[in-house]
């Protein structure tokens, strides 16, 4: 018996991520970014990014980003399920637990954020640039090519709001699988909590996952060479490792689960109790 929510948590994070490499193949073969012209905001350049991309591939890309949203909602799940099962129902590092399921909850919402604003922003700066005006404010009979630089710019402060968010989620990836790590180490095995294997496998997911988030915080230094090393993180940790951990976890979380027996005598007790404090209270 396995848990399905874990499987379909590792086949969308999967196919989001596969999906997102594929569209990076496919921009890095249409054509590579030229910083400098990037830098210069040369009009021509900016043109041909924005008009002349490939929609197939823009649209690969966004269907990547949903699906990985679906993909950490599901994950959500099983993650509040084991904080649950290794708190002994709240009794046992209530703080740990509590961190691991506010992370949880938190590093979901910030996905969610992060790619509802990037879908926003991109559908409406490629409706600016097909349909608005971006050739000639200041001059009329002379193109200055103006609006295709505030666009650039305008589109580049929105993705730079969505990277520092995305590097809140390798964080809180980081403290889910190193907190879980503390509890299930420091857990008296008794025939029910999860494995040492899936515990040091989760740390080897969260300490990429601190790789990650410096790497995002060292792209301001040098953008090329530490996004490269980001995505190369990247594919290492969501397409293979975290996929793995998943399907490991819907093998171990069922048997893993407190088993509650509450026979017909105990109900019958349990109500007559509860239907006793019931009268003592109207009375």
């Amino acid at each position: 018996m396995v848990d399905c929510i874990c499987i379909l948590s590792a086949l969308l994070f999967f196919a989001g991520n596969l999906m997102e490499i594929i569209s990076d193949i496919l921009t890095g073969r249409d054509g590579k970014i030229n910083y400098q012209y990037l830098k210069e905001l040369e009009p021509d350049y900016l043109m041909n990014r924005w008009l002349g991309q490939d929609q197939t591939t823009a649209r690969l890309a966004l269907a990547a980003g949903i699906i990985k949203t679906l993909a950490w909602f599901t994950f959500m799940v099983p993650i509040l399920q084991v904080a649950w099962i290794l708190s002994r129902g709240g009794k046992r590092k209530l703080s740990c637990h509590a961190l691991i399921s506010t992370l949880a909850i938190g590093g979901t919402l910030g996905e969610v954020i992060s790619r509802l604003m990037l879908l926003g922003s991109y559908q409406a700066s490629n409706w600016v640039a097909n349909d608005f005006n971006l050739y000639n404010w200041t001059d009329r009979v002379n193109d200055d090519n103006i609006g295709w630089r505030v666009l650039q710019i305008s589109f580049i402060i929105v993705e730079g709001a969505i990277i520092w968010v995305d590097a809140f989620e390798w964080l809180a990836l980081f403290g889910i699988f190193a907190g879980l790590y503390y509890s299930i180490v420091t857990l008296p095995h008794d025939g029910h909590s999860l494995g040492i294997w899936l515990a040091r496998l989760g740390l080897l997911i969260g300490l990429l996952c601190l790789f990650d988030f410096v790497s995002d915080l060292l792209r301001v230094e040098n953008w090329s060479a530490f996004s490269k090393f980001a995505v190369l993180i990247s594919i290492v940790n969501m397409l293979v490792l975290l996929p793995c951990w998943l399907i490991l976890l819907s093998i171990q979380l069922p048997s893993a689960q407190p088993k509650y027996d509450f026979n017909s005598a105990e109900e019958e007790a349990f109500v007559t109790d509860g239907e006793s404090d019931l009268r003592m209270s109207v009375s």
